[in-house]
């Protein structure tokens, strides 16, 4: 890859990850009123079934859901293990995209949104800028970290579990008489597009 093509890449991360940083810290920062949020709950609605704690990637298999990964980071950012908590969030947000473009009710799609709400609102002030910190100096500013993170997402493989938390998530669950899945869904090229866009990774 060219100086030129990395620049781009490292531009376009800008707008995605830091924007997704900033976002949670803003709701963080309003979790002390949250009286006129209307939060649409169902049964495994954003349900959490395999909770883990602040792991490597190294070990998670492409069964994980973004609430699970939720939980894990939460737990990496109250612990101050940043690197750990950013690569999880990066996982939870690739799945998250990739769910939204299978599932056919675009209200469910807010999902991964409501999981930062949920898991980081109310974490403090210093911890979530301390994070934010973090990955702009440790991923935002170095290209090199940011292609080793997308060979270890490209390693565990696109998700490998029914994304029933993001369909109950959805004002139309499954009320529309199918499984909630676009029928004309590509996994392959989905995942293509997920890590292209997302996170701006190169597939083969």
């Amino acid at each position: 890859m060219n100086f030129e093509g990395m620049k781009m890449i490292v531009a376009n991360l800008k707008s995605v990850l830091v924007i997704s940083i900033l976002v949670t810290l803003s709701m963080m920062c309003n979790s002390t009123d949250r009286s006129n949020v209307i939060n649409y709950e169902s049964k495994g609605n954003l349900k959490v079934i395999n909770p883990i704690n602040c792991i490597a990637l190294s070990e998670l298999k492409s069964n994980i859901t973004p609430p699970d990964l939720y939980y894990g980071i939460r737990n990496c950012i109250e612990n101050e293990n940043y690197s750990f908590g950013f690569k999880l969030q990066a996982l939870a947000g690739v799945y998250g995209r990739y769910d939204s473009l299978r599932v056919t009710d675009s209200t469910a799609h807010q999902a991964n949104t409501t999981l930062r709400i949920n898991f980081l609102g109310n974490l403090s002030e210093s911890k979530i800028s301390k994070y934010q910190e973090f990955i702009k100096n440790n991923y935002i500013s170095n290209s090199e970290n940011m292609e080793a993170l997308c060979k270890e997402i490209i390693t565990i493989g696109k998700p490998n579990y029914f994304p029933d938390y993001m369909i109950s998530h959805g004002l139309r669950g499954y009320s529309v008489g199918n499984n909630g899945i676009n029928e004309s869904f590509n996994g392959e090229s989905s995942w293509k597009q997920t890590l292209d866009s997302y996170l701006h990774c190169k597939i083969e």
